[in-house]
């Protein structure tokens, strides 16, 4: 069996939370959220035509994705794409949060532990709003969790044949899931190898592993050779790396912030070994509060200096393009959008998040050669050496993929989950054998806290995007053509496709070969809509904002649309306005 010999109580619980937390937030609107639209668009497609079709917004091949997209959209009809597709996605995120807690038990976890290790990351407020956006970053878990199961599975076999037969399911599933997101087949490049090393020794039918290995390798190759030759995709290159010092100073404060948001996002694990750490009680303790306090002063006292602004969590650019200051998924619209973690609530998550970071270094450093005075700790699996051998290989894989996208200028926070993963497991197998096999309390309400926020801040942003389409709807019903106003990033992009057949964004694969923007088109920002060069189909005379004083003069005759929001400031509008003339398209843009 799939499951054998395990209780799926824990594992179902957990997807079971992750749905209600999902639902709760009503996260409910017909228009796209961050990229998702293209991809709605190219589900939709598929459900119409039978063809794969991209339209300039994709460099993940989505695969299997845009099939159970359409299908979705097959079932529950036309008229309600983007619930239909997202809902797909919502059944993947309850099959990768079961296969997540069985992964870190087999990993080595105890029950609760793996438990509360699956929750921080499924009731993060990365996931939840995931969880029902048709993005492929949970598609693209779900392929390497899988791998890490399956190959797990191969080395608990007793058997050489259910062995290799486990092998060779961790290879092809990886081979297929991967196809939505590329890093998938890091599961058949990578972990698949990094267990057969570990089961070197037994007598496996190797001939036979080669061939399927070979065979999936030879599958994904084509799979690339083929999304190469599709149109309106979008060439993945080295355009974006520049040498400059302004773009490496930006890589620098990229690549310093991700460690602060892994502390962030792990912050309930990793609040365990900062109150342990407090117990202790020694010089050491006391010399790391006063760190603490002297650091909180500074931040308080001088809250505008140079580099403050970096070290803050939720990261306000750079990584944090779901989890920011101004609620959940930040992006470019029109208008000054309201502050949601002011910056004293900053302050506190950004000295907890160090702090715990420290106080899990300084426990890692103290008790690694020291066995855990703990009882009643379940056997491990595996050892860490074998551990080592199997995460060791994907996260430095997994870290050079990061870094080329850091270096590039394109990391959100979203490409951590996969990493979130490894190192859960890790700290919180470190915590049950060196601390305590059970997890404090605060552990517990820091979690809570996390999922409140990620439901209240996927709420919040359905809110806005409801608000969002009732000003739309305002103007339709006053005969404004759609390509007559800016909407918002993805109402305009799906307004682009239709008008133009793809969005004209820099880098995609046309007839005439890849397409660059013109430099006219590249300093083209009304109101400061940086989006507005990749929509040229769009001649807006009105624009969405924010708050009624951005860009040109307020439409009376339209009404600003109001939402209500669960967290600060709690409400807010859509407001109309005019383009001034400097802001109106130049003839060619």
């Amino acid at each position: 069996m799939f499951f054998a010999g395990a209780s799926l109580r824990p594992a179902i619980l957990c997807a079971l939370l992750l749905a209600s937390c999902t639902l709760a937030s009503y996260p409910f609107v017909e228009m796209g959220g961050n990229d998702d639209f293209a991809y709605v668009r190219s589900a939709k497609a598929l459900a119409d035509t039978g063809h794969l079709v991209y339209f300039g917004w994709s460099s993940a091949m989505l695969g299997w994705q845009l099939a159970l997209g359409a299908l979705f959209i097959k079932l529950f009809g036309f008229g309600a794409s983007f619930t239909a597709t997202r809902a797909s996605i919502l059944l993947v995120a309850l099959a990768t949060a079961i296969l997540l807690q069985r992964t870190f038990v087999r990993l080595g976890l105890r029950e609760t532990n793996a438990s509360f290790a699956t929750l921080t990351l499924v009731l993060s407020p990365l996931f939840i709003p995931l969880s029902f956006s048709f993005m492929s970053d949970i598609p693209g878990l779900l392929a390497i969790v899988l791998s890490f199961y399956l190959c797990l599975r191969a080395i608990e076999s007793p058997l050489p044949s259910q062995a290799a037969a486990w092998l060779i399911a961790a290879a092809v599933s990886s081979a297929i899931l991967g196809t939505a997101r590329q890093t998938g087949w890091l599961g058949f490049f990578v972990i698949v190898p990094s267990a057969f090393y570990l089961m070197r020794r037994r007598r496996l039918p190797i001939v036979l592993l080669a061939c399927v290995w070979f065979l999936c390798a030879d599958f994904t190759f084509a799979c690339l050779y083929w999304f190469s030759k599709q149109l309106y995709t979008t060439a993945e290159g080295t355009s974006g790396m520049k040498l400059n010092p302004d773009h490496l100073f930006d890589v620098g404060l990229a690549a310093l912030r991700v460690p602060l948001e892994i502390a962030f996002f792990l912050s309930p694990i990793l609040i365990a070994f900062a109150v342990a750490f407090l117990k202790q009680r020694t010089r050491a303790v006391y010399l790391s509060v006063a760190g603490v306090v002297l650091f909180c002063a500074y931040l308080c006292l001088r809250p505008h200096s140079y580099g403050v602004e970096v070290i803050l969590a939720p990261a306000s650019s750079g990584v944090g393009n779901y989890v920011t200051p101004l609620g959940i998924l930040e992006l470019p619209e029109i208008g000054n959008r309201p502050l949601t973690l002011n910056f004293a609530v900053r302050v506190v998550i950004t000295v907890v998040c160090y702090f715990a970071a420290f106080a899990f270094a300084a426990l890692l450093i103290t008790r690694t050669r020291h066995h855990a005075k703990t009882r009643n700790v379940q056997p491990t699996r595996l050892s860490w050496q074998q551990l080592l051998v199997l995460l060791g290989p994907f996260t430095l894989a997994y870290c050079a993929f990061l870094a080329i996208r850091i270096f590039a200028g394109v990391m959100f926070d979203r490409y951590l989950l996969p990493i979130f993963m490894v190192l859960a497991v890790v700290a919180l197998r470190f915590y049950q054998e060196k601390v305590s096999p059970r997890l404090p309390l605060t552990s517990f309400a820091v979690l809570f806290l996390f999922a409140a926020f990620g439901v209240a801040g996927t709420h919040d942003m359905f809110a806005v995007d409801r608000a969002r389409l009732a000003a739309i709807e305002q103007l339709r019903s006053a005969g404004v053509p759609r390509t007559a106003f800016y909407g918002g990033f993805a109402y305009d992009g799906w307004t682009q496709i239709d008008s133009q057949g793809y969005v004209d964004t820099g880098g995609i694969r046309t007839p005439n070969g890849i397409r660059q923007l013109p430099p006219s088109r590249s300093k083209f920002t009304p109101c400061g809509y940086l989006f507005a060069k990749y929509y040229p189909a769009i001649h807006a005379q009105y624009v969405l904002s924010y708050d009624n004083s951005t860009c040109g003069p307020p439409k009376e005759s339209f009404a600003p649309v109001p939402y209500r929001l669960w967290l600060p400031p709690f409400s807010g509008a859509i407001y109309t306005r005019g383009l001034s003339p400097e802001h109106l398209p130049a003839p060619g843009n």
